[in-house]
Parts: C-alpha cells; structure tokens; sequence
C-alpha cells in the first residue's frame, strides 16, 4: 500500500501519489456522476412529457395510427391503376385524381399528421392540445378547397 508522499511502480515509470490528488479525484467523480443522474433525470423528465404529448396517449395516438393507415391506402390507390379502371368500367370518374387534387390530399394529411404528433407551442398544454386538434382539421380541410 502506498501512503502519503511515496513513490508506487506503475509500469516502466513511478508515480507519486497524495492523498490530496485522490480526494479531488473522488470529488470530481462524485460531480460528474451526479451531473450523470440530472442529465437522466432530465431525459426521464422529457420522456415523460412525450408520453404525455406524443403519439402513446389514447385518443390522439388512435387518430394518428388510424390516419397514417388511411394515408398509406391513399397513396397505394393513387399509385395503382384501380381509379382509371374504376372510372372505365362503372363511369366513376371523380375518383381518378389529378395531380393538383393528389398533391392537396397528400398536403392534407401531412398537415393533419404533423399538428397531432408536433406541438405547436414549446409547451403543451391542454388549451394548446385543443389549438392542435382545430389546426390539424383546419389543415385536412384543405382538400375540399381545391
């Protein structure tokens, strides 16, 4: 065991170690853990305000999982030839979407999307939640103007 003041081998050189150098060390060890558990302390913090905000709450996760299904349906019709086949065998001709129509509902739902998963504000609050849900049906009211 090494005391105050002596001389230890550490490898091919030695090393003096004080006692005063082992209890800054532990000091400082000691503050960068704890700067450690706030830094978790805060993210546990943030995590539990996403929950609270974010896509796992119940209504506002359902609407989003169930427009992100609607989306994608969307863009496989869209993408596929069932409007124009639609639209020659029973004269369905609105279901075929031009371009502009097709870019205004993609628009649509990415606006209605965003405004339920991002908040508007920094801080969400029940009032501001409200403010999201009138923005995002504002934002999918965007097709019909079109």
């Amino acid at each position: 065991m090494v005391c105050h003041g002596e001389v230890a081998p550490f490898g091919s050189f030695s090393l003096t170690v004080r006692l005063g150098d082992v209890i800054w060390a532990r000091s400082y060890l000691v503050k960068v853990l704890m700067k450690l558990q706030n830094a978790e302390g805060m993210k546990l913090h943030q995590d539990r305000d996403n929950l609270e905000y974010g896509t796992e709450s119940t209504i506002r996760g359902r609407v989003v999982g169930y427009a992100e299904f609607m989306w994608t349906l969307f863009q496989l019709f869209i993408a596929s030839p069932l409007p124009f086949w639609l639209a020659a065998q029973y004269g369905i001709g609105w279901v075929v979407l031009t371009g502009l129509k097709a870019r205004a509902v993609h628009l649509s739902f990415a606006l209605f999307l965003l405004y339920l998963v991002m908040p508007s504000f920094s801080k969400a609050t029940k009032c501001r939640s409200a403010l999201d849900w009138i923005l995002a049906i504002s934002g999918m009211g965007l097709f019909p103007m079109c």
